[in-house]
């Protein structure tokens, strides 16, 4: 009897321990036979060729939404005046900003570009100076992206896309287009242009016509660099190593100038080819000067060159170059303005009771944009018929200033 008792015993130890191994097995296999994980336990499905020792994430990310309350669009750039239009992409807003030679011009990576990489189009992020509404920085966006001479696209404005090679993006109604330099329309688009093109994830914020362009390419800038370098009379930038400019096609005059050396040199700019030019053609023997006389059309003017009183009417010995001009009248803002000295003599007069200083009204108002406008639109006109706009058709400063125009203008030498 005590035998029977035990074997019993013996084997409910054994069943029970059957089970617990059978219940361990199952445990360790992963669970049920669909898949899912037991309650309280995330289930991970390593794709193949993942090595193990490679992290997974056990809840996919989901991707930030992009900020764009700080991003600009540049809808007008006035190189002479000094002048960039932007709107908030975010507000709406439209503000007129002024950039000097102490601006830093900087592409997505923040390395540095110039000016006319900023053209009507671009998206922007800036920094203020804190100081005349005058801008420390401004710099390519790089929450967007961009596609530059594309000529494999399809416009369908009643479907509201532009497929770009194989892919479709939305225009919008925010979506804004641009040719030569002021805001166009979609019928402006034709098959055979050449777009630029700015969007954000599928959305496109601007089209940009660039049909008609092309590219000068300086070398041999050491001696000019820290100045300015013009194109024509609507293209000022500041010269800096191996730079490249996006210019309408025609011919033009350009001219730099830096301590006692310039010149001025004819090119033509075709239509997308690259044009070179090397500033060691336009160094020419120094150092060179310029017997310039300023005068002031109020009475009791001080007026300073690099810092330094000059006398009014007087003719001051001034090297090639970049100059800083200052007139104060005691009543109006300081009047400062950059000349870029180019001729053997000149004589200047000026207003400086005519500012372009902002202090009020932040927001661009139609006066800003009609004569931005007027002064960067291109305007070609074919005056001696040879099918080119020749910047010989229009007048050209060679005693520039970037923000203002000069009158009385005297003593152009051209050193072709």
């Amino acid at each position: 009897m005590e035998i029977k008792v035990r074997e019993k015993i013996l084997r409910f130890f054994f069943i029970i321990s059957i089970m617990v191994l059978a219940l361990f097995a199952m445990t360790a296999c992963g669970g049920a036979d669909d898949g899912t994980a037991p309650a309280g336990e995330v289930s991970v499905t390593r794709k193949p060729g993942i090595p193990k020792t490679e992290e997974v994430a056990e809840t996919p990310e989901e991707e930030a939404a992009v900020d764009t309350t700080e991003l600009y669009i540049v809808q007008l750039l006035n190189t002479k005046k000094e002048k960039i239009f932007l709107k908030n992409l975010y507000t709406g807003r439209e503000y007129v900003y002024r950039y000097s030679l102490m601006t830093d011009f900087l592409d997505k990576y923040g390395g540095d570009t110039n000016v006319t990489a900023f053209g009507p189009g671009r998206v922007v992020t800036i920094t203020e100076s804190g100081r005349d509404r005058t801008l420390d920085i401004i710099q390519a966006a790089d929450q967007v992206w961009t596609y530059d001479d594309i000529v494999n696209f399809d416009l369908d404005e009643d479907r509201g896309v532009l497929q770009i090679g194989s892919t479709n993006y939305r225009l919008t109604a925010d979506t804004m287009v641009f040719s030569r330099d002021i805001e166009v329309g979609y019928d402006d688009i034709g098959e055979d242009d050449t777009l630029s093109v700015i969007g954000l994830d599928k959305d496109i914020l601007t089209i940009t016509i660039t049909t008609g362009h092309g590219y000068l390419t300086v070398i041999n800038t050491e001696k000019f660099e820290g100045s300015l370098l013009c194109v024509g009379s609507t293209i000022y930038a500041k010269v800096t190593p191996e730079m490249t400019l996006t210019v309408p096609e025609g011919k033009y005059r350009v001219t730099a100038a830096n301590k006692g050396y310039g010149g001025t040199k004819k090119i033509k700019i075709k239509r997308n080819e690259t044009t070179i030019l090397d500033l060691k053609e336009l160094e020419g023997e120094g150092p060179k000067y310029c017997k310039l006389t300023v005068k002031s059309s109020v009475d009791g003017s001080s007026i300073y060159l690099d810092g330094n009183e000059i006398e009014e009417g007087k003719r001051t010995k001034v090297p090639y170059g970049r100059h800083t001009l200052t007139i104060q009248v005691e009543g109006y803002d300081t009047w400062t303005r950059t000349l870029l000295v180019n001729s053997e003599t000149a004589e200047i007069t000026v207003d400086p009771t005519t500012s372009s200083e902002r202090e009020e009204d932040e927001e661009v108002s139609e006066d800003d944009v009609e004569e931005s406008t007027t002064t960067n639109t291109t305007g070609h006109t074919d005056r001696d018929g040879d099918g080119d706009y020749d910047e010989d058709d229009a007048e050209v400063d060679y005693l520039s200033t970037v923000n203002e125009m000069i009158s009385n203008l005297a003593g152009v030498n051209d050193n072709d």
